[in-house]
């Protein structure tokens, strides 16, 4: 008797999409989300970035919160890996565009710093 598992899957998004088959992820509002957020950084020099800030908030909240995250490769998938550390989903590189999905939560600016 063998011990199979199959998995099928389909992105209708259009996009590359992260998926994590043997570790933890916390989704947070990103499984089957259509709400695309995309952050264009076309010329952006990232090589010195260290400190990535996200602006989020739920729908319930009136103002955006702050959450900082250390960068530790001064590259576009450095700064993806570093926003997928604060817990509001998988971050991914398209081009030199960050994106992710989300329903739950609402992002705002992202700023880059030395």
């Amino acid at each position: 008797m063998m011990n199979e598992v199959t998995l099928t899957a389909a992105n209708t998004t259009g996009e590359t999409q992260t998926v994590s088959l043997f570790q933890s992820v916390n989704d947070s509002g990103t499984a089957n989300a259509v709400t695309q957020y995309s952050y264009n950084l076309t010329g952006q020099d990232v090589t010195g970035v260290t400190l990535v800030a996200l602006f989020a908030k739920t729908a319930s909240q009136l103002d955006y919160t702050v959450y900082s995250a250390s960068v530790n490769t001064g590259t576009l998938q450095g700064i993806a890996d570093a926003l997928t550390s604060i817990g509001f989903g998988s971050w991914y590189v398209v081009g030199e565009t960050l994106n992710c999905n989300n329903d739950t939560i609402i992002f705002g600016d992202i700023t880059l710093n030395p």
